[in-house]
């Protein structure tokens, strides 16, 4: 397996070690069209773009064939929204942050905690 993490400052590491732009694998390519983007392109139909600037986010675009064949924190793509908070374990989870909970990568990150106050 491989593991991609993109960093706020725009550097790219590969299994914990710094790769240059462009870089392209068997199974993906990773560019830079500008200097506040970072796209990855998979064999699989997932798409992924970095904006970099002014904040860090993350868009993910997968291709229509994955329908129903996938899991996580953007759902399972099946579109049926009352099962979109669905856990890795099968059950579906009442809130946000309970969901985003059950998917982190490391048990060490803080939880993130519901904010049930009235918004108005």
């Amino acid at each position: 397996k491989n593991v991609v993490a993109f960093k706020s400052d725009g550097s790219v590491l590969l299994n914990e070690l710094q790769v240059t732009l462009p870089h392209v694998a068997a199974s993906f390519s990773i560019f830079r069209p500008s200097s506040y983007h970072i796209m990855v392109n998979t064999v699989l139909g997932l798409r992924l773009q970095v904006q970099l600037v002014p904040v860090m986010q993350l868009f993910v675009t997968l291709d229509p064939s994955a329908q129903g064949q996938v899991q996580g924190l953007c759902g399972n793509f099946n579109g049926l929204e009352s099962d979109d908070f669905k856990t890795s374990c099968g059950l579906v989870e009442a809130t946000g942050a309970s969901f985003a909970n059950s998917w982190k990568a490391q048990s060490s990150c803080h939880d993130k905690l519901d904010w049930l106050d009235d918004p108005c």
